[in-house]
Order: C-alpha cells, then sequence, then structure tokens
C-alpha cells in the first residue's frame, strides 16, 4: 500500500516519474502536433490506468463513494477548485509542450516553488525563512538563466509564457491538494482530476474528437499509453506524501526531477541548444531547492 511507504521515498519516486512524464508529454506533442487531441487521449489513458486502481486498491468502493457524498460543504469546494484548477493547468502544459522545450519548461515551472512558499506559510503557517527566500530566488535565477539565448531571454516564446502560467496554477493546486486529503481519500480525490479534462477534451473536441483521438492514437499510441500510466503513479505517489510532509518540503522534493529532465532532454529528445544555459539554469534551480530543504 502506498501509505505504508517513506513519506519522503513517495515524493522522490513522484519526481522521478514526473521527469519521464514531462519527457513523454514533449516526445508526443513537439512541434505542429494536434496538442487538444493528444492532451485528451493522455488523459483518457489516465483515467482509465486510475479507475483500474481504485478497483485494485479499495475492495469497498460503494462505502467510499458513500463518505465522499457525506462530506461537507467546504470539502466540496476545495474538489471543485482543484478539478477546475488541474484542469486549466494540465491544457496550459500540453499547449506549452509545442513550442517550450522540455528542459526549459521544466525550469520556468520551478516559479511555482516560491509562490508555494508563501501559499503554504499564508495558509499553513509555515515558516518562511531567510534561507527559504534565498531558495526561492535561486529558483528563480534559474529559470531566467535557462531561457537565455544570445542577449536575449525566450520569454517571446508562446510555451514559456504558458509555462509560467501554469507553474501559478500548480502552485494553488498544491494547497488544493494538502487541504483535499484531510476529507477524502487520495483515490477518490484523484479521479476527478483526470475525468474532467478527459470528458472537457472530448466535448472541445466537438465532431472531430473520434478522428483527432484515432490519428493521435496511430501516430503515439505507445507513448501515450506510457505518459498515461506514469502519469497517475506520479500523482498518486506526491499526494500521499502529502499525508506526513509539510507541503513546503514534499514540494520542494518532487520539484527536485528539474536536473534530471534538464539532462534527459538533450539525450533522448535532442534539445542541445542553449545547453549550457539549460544546465546552469537547472543547476541554480537545484540549488535554490536543496537550499529550502535542508
Amino acid at each position: 500500500m502506498l501509505s505504508s511507504i517513506p513519506p519522503a521515498a513517495l515524493a522522490l519516486a513522484a519526481a522521478l516519474l514526473i521527469s519521464a512524464w514531462a519527457l513523454l508529454s514533449r516526445r508526443i506533442l513537439k512541434g505542429k502536433t494536434d496538442y487538444l487531441a493528444s492532451g485528451t487521449l493522455i488523459e483518457i489513458v489516465s483515467t482509465a490506468f486510475l479507475a483500474m486502481t481504485l478497483l485494485l486498491l479499495i475492495p469497498d468502493f460503494g462505502s467510499e463513494l458513500h463518505s465522499l457524498a457525506a462530506a461537507p460543504p467546504q470539502a466540496w469546494l476545495i474538489l471543485l477548485l482543484s478539478t477546475a484548477n488541474y484542469t486549466a493547468l494540465i491544457f496550459l502544459f500540453y499547449k506549452a509542450n509545442q513550442t517550450a522545450e522540455a528542459t526549459e519548461r521544466s525550469v520556468v515551472n520551478q516559479l511555482q516553488i516560491p509562490w508555494s512558499l508563501l501559499l503554504a506559510f499564508i495558509i499553513f503557517s509555515e515558516p518562511f525563512t531567510f534561507q527559504k527566500i534565498a531558495g526561492a530566488l535561486l529558483i528563480m535565477a534559474g529559470a531566467f538563466a535557462c531561457t537565455w539565448r544570445k542577449g536575449s531571454l525566450r520569454w517571446h516564446v508562446e510555451g514559456v509564457r504558458l509555462a509560467a502560467a501554469a507553474a501559478i496554477l500548480a502552485g494553488f493546486g498544491y494547497m488544493l491538494d494538502k487541504l483535499a486529503i484531510g476529507y477524502f481519500n487520495p483515490l477518490v480525490y484523484s479521479l476527478p482530476l483526470y475525468l474532467v479534462p478527459a470528458l472537457l477534451g472530448i466535448l472541445l473536441l466537438g465532431k472531430s474528437a473520434a478522428r483527432r483521438l484515432s490519428a493521435s492514437a496511430n501516430s503515439f499510441g505507445k507513448f501515450v499509453v506510457a505518459a498515461g500510466l506514469v502519469s497517475v503513479a506520479s500523482y498518486l505517489a506526491y499526494i500521499y506524501s502529502l499525508y506526513s510532509l509539510p507541503v513546503s518540503q514534499a514540494v520542494l522534493i518532487f520539484s527536485t526531477n528539474v536536473v534530471l529532465t534538464a539532462f534527459a532532454s538533450m539525450v533522448f529528445l535532442s534539445e542541445t541548444e542553449g545547453w549550457q544555459q539549460k544546465i546552469a539554469g537547472a543547476l541554480l534551480a537545484f540549488a535554490g531547492l536543496a537550499l529550502v530543504v535542508l
């Protein structure tokens, strides 16, 4: 059972898995790929994997649904906000992958950390120390270093700007997740976060849904299946780690994927342009994360 694994190990496993998901998503969505169809297909596959996990790990699923229905109004509000936040976040992420390279998107996403630390201080009264402020500044410096190219920043690239917007939503998402696990079984809570984006994607695709989803499956079938599997695995590992870890520590361990993604994208995706800046940015972000955790 996931809850029996040390929470720090779960957070680290989530970091490794989210790095794999970032690379797979970039492989699928790079360039002129139909991001809406491919992103929706990933969410459909993820929902299927999560549903199978629910059936395997929750024998008495009916009682879990009953407890869900009996949750207080504030719990339903958190669930609603979290679902809406995740839905917007995931489609921003998929769109960003068309033009933002995996490394720079990964580093720019670390802008969620200063925002998460501030929210953790406001909502959970977790200390906001000088060391954390210094770490946050290093993370921001890493984001700028990673996007620096020949005397200018790549913030004119749509994917980089979308990644920054997604980082803000991710910061909110971490806080909502921490609040939600006080009311819901993490597996049950996760289901609408995957199901709603899948259904919304199908709705947005409209009459062309079957054709476009089929085309995406034919082009990227094995990558979509792999992305769906690691997406669910990474999120569940992360959400269970929140049970015992302070939100700031869980987020920071989870975010160490930035360095792995930086190197792996150059090896597996041949994204070597500006590699010096990418490595420098990733290491700065990692140093900021380490400074906050230590």
